[in-house]
């Protein structure tokens, strides 16, 4: 069985509203930004290196306010040395 890592991380730009569930499928294409000044690339970038090392992530909007974001990346198991 392979046992994973669930890493989450909150944004506060969307302190208010959270990702409107319209957008939250197109957040993590290349170049797709709600921000004046954003290229549109971090989170394209951060799913790619994720997903290449096996993992997934997805975005969640927070109860209250903000949004989570859940990077899950699978552990290398340590094989037991020889002694």
């Amino acid at each position: 069985m392979r046992a994973f890592a669930v890493i989450p991380a909150i944004d506060t730009y969307y302190q208010f509203s959270g990702v409107n569930p319209g957008i939250v499928d197109k957040i993590f294409q290349p170049f797709y930004t709600t921000k004046s000044k954003g290229t549109g690339l971090g989170l394209a970038i951060t799913k790619r290196l994720i997903e290449q090392h096996g993992g997934t992530i997805r975005a969640e909007n927070n109860r209250d306010c903000g949004v989570t974001f859940l990077a899950t990346l699978p552990v290398k198991q340590q094989e037991a040395s020889a002694l």
